[in-house]
């Protein structure tokens, strides 16, 4: 590999960087929905079966990509989780 082809695969990167930062920012913005009608129908914000429903679920959804790391997939969706949380209060 030469640096040309170094300096491709890393503008590659910071385009996905750049879509899953969109991403990121529309869940969010969802989440604000949810935090929404959660307090309209006073539930908690906090629903840690759902919660742990969802990292078993990425996680296998990861598997199936060819990336076994669970500690990985729960790391990163319990941030994003609790950021969550955050913008629903």
């Amino acid at each position: 590999m030469n640096k040309d082809e170094l300096d491709g695969l890393r503008r590659k990167i910071d385009g996905i960087d750049a879509h899953l930062l969109q991403l990121l920012a529309q869940r969010l913005t969802i989440g604000k929905e949810i935090g929404e009608y959660k307090k309209k129908h006073g539930l908690p914000i906090q629903n840690k079966g759902r919660e742990k429903e969802i990292i078993k679920d990425r996680a296998q959804k990861l598997k199936g990509l060819g990336f076994d790391d669970e500690r990985f997939v729960q790391e990163l969706f319990e941030l994003i989780m609790k950021k969550a949380r955050e913008v629903q209060k």
